[in-house]
């Protein structure tokens, strides 16, 4: 799979229009913005092995893929109506 470049912005990554079709990447910033939360508390989640979306590393950075994110969120909501 190719990584897509994509720019950070407080709104989240900004997705070229010819990769729309393409695997989304996000950095601890853009998930953060995302869920709403710290990046401090996120870092805290992954370090204490916490339920959060499964990241991966890219050298020595974290990514997360917005698919996964997704289906997590949609796990989440699941869990909160039950």
């Amino acid at each position: 799979m190719r990584m897509v470049d994509v720019m950070s912005s407080s709104n989240g990554p900004q997705i070229p229009s010819n990769q729309k079709n393409q695997s989304i990447y996000l950095n601890i910033e853009d998930l953060a913005a995302q869920l709403g939360l710290s990046v401090q508390t996120l870092y805290r989640w992954r370090s204490t092995g916490a339920d959060m979306p499964q990241g991966f590393l890219i050298g020595s950075r974290v990514r997360w893929r917005q698919e996964t994110v997704d289906a997590w969120l949609s796990t989440q909501e699941a869990k909160a109506r039950s």
